[in-house]
């Protein structure tokens, strides 16, 4: 969730990632750290575990999740033409996108039992979903903190697109 915070500005030494030549090396100390980055991201982490620890209901909104995935759709049926059709798989996702916006609208006043029960189905949603945006493989298996593609799970069809 905060793994993107803290970038720091570009310098002479070409970096993999944009948290500083210095991230995760021994030299990764505290004369690296800016007062005003240091404060920015306590601010944004503060504000998000307040709103995980305060809402009723958890607050992940999986049509933002669904929007982008159908844009890689989109980009790669463009890409593969009519060598595979990704129609299913993109109204699957559509579909995806209107059970989470009627989640939304339940959890605005979601209390008690009924609470328990979105928290219960978004967070198993989420142990579903999440690795499809964070990991090209198992995901019960470590990938590297390099960057990587938007939807590392959709190498498969960039390879076969590839192949054209």
């Amino acid at each position: 969730m905060f793994g993107s915070l803290s970038h720091q500005p570009p310098g002479l030494v070409k970096m993999l990632t944009a948290l500083g030549w210095w991230w995760h090396t021994p030299h990764d100390t505290l004369e690296h750290i800016d007062p005003a980055n240091l404060e920015r991201d306590t601010a944004i982490v503060l504000r998000v575990l307040w709103r995980l620890l305060s809402s009723p209901v958890v607050p992940l909104d999986y049509t933002a999740f669904c929007v982008s995935l159908d844009a890689e759709l989109v980009n790669l049926q463009a890409a593969l033409g009519d060598r595979l059709d990704l129609g299913l798989l993109r109204q699957r996702v559509q579909d995806l996108r209107q059970a989470a916006a009627a989640v939304n609208q339940l959890a605005l006043s979601a209390r008690g039992e009924q609470a328990q029960r979105l928290n219960h189905a978004l967070m198993r949603a989420s142990r579903l979903l999440v690795p499809l945006n964070y990991t090209a493989g198992n995901r019960f298996c470590h990938d590297s903190a390099l960057p990587h593609p938007a939807w590392p799970s959709l190498g498969g069809l960039r390879e076969l697109n590839s192949c054209a």
